[in-house]
């Protein structure tokens, strides 16, 4: 799940950018978290690697926007930045902290929607597709490429991989959560498959790394649809 971090000390403007957020979460059916930070002060104290993009207004007391921007960039030099300004003449000197790039209030959520689009395409590059899992083994990092499918029994997750298996508690639908949107789909109630790793599929039987997994009827049709527009749009 992406984390996106608000640094805005007008709270009408948090909220709004708070909503957007919530919006296009459920339109893209993107598992998307927020964090909300008065000032730049604050989010510099207490920030965490786990914030994955940052939108930032630059009229704030005590540090400014840039001011902020810069000393994020001592220990984070990735993390996708967007201005958030009453002027646009301010967000000219973003190119000193690569910002990606900036929004003029009052901000449209159409606008915005297409600077997320941006800021999350950017972020899913940098990070791969890793997530970690709290398995029996410990927890694990597991990059999305290597996850072949996730197979579920007697309250058991098992995390199919080209390496080793992982068991972990949790249900189908909390992990898939964290998944990336159209890149796996469940053939029935006890498999979810990677796309990209099905190498045939005939009749009510697919197969994924020399292993066949049987497509439950009440399955097929959204599984078809699903695996088919993957491939329709190159496998990505």
């Amino acid at each position: 799940m992406i984390t996106i971090a608000i640094v805005e000390d007008d709270k009408k403007s948090a909220k709004i950018l708070q909503d957007y957020i919530l919006r296009y979460s459920e339109e893209k059916q993107e598992p998307l978290a927020v964090e909300c930070f008065e000032n730049g002060l604050n989010f510099i104290s207490d920030y965490k690697a786990s914030c994955d993009i940052a939108l930032m207004d630059i009229e704030m007391p005590h540090m400014n926007g840039l001011d902020t921007a810069r000393k994020l960039r001592e220990f984070d030099s990735q993390i996708p930045l967007i201005f958030i300004t009453n002027m646009a003449q301010y967000a000219i000197n973003g190119y000193e902290v690569q910002a990606l790039d900036f929004m003029v209030k009052p901000i449209e959520y159409f606008n915005f929607s297409l600077k997320l689009d941006k800021a999350i395409r950017i972020c899913k590059k940098l990070h791969g597709y890793q997530i970690y899992v709290p398995s029996e083994q410990g927890t694990v990092k597991i990059d999305i490429a290597d996850l072949i499918y996730i197979e579920s029994a007697k309250h058991y997750l098992y995390l199919h991989t080209s390496k080793e298996t992982f068991r972990l508690r949790s249900t189908m639908g909390d992990f898939i959560a964290q998944l990336p949107t159209g890149r796996f789909s469940c053939c029935s109630k006890s498999f979810c498959v990677n796309l990209e790793w099905i190498s045939r599929y005939q009749g009510n039987s697919v197969f994924v790394n020399g292993k066949e997994l049987s497509i439950s009827r009440s399955y097929k049709k959204t599984f078809i649809d699903q695996m088919t527009m993957y491939i329709n749009r190159g496998g990505n």
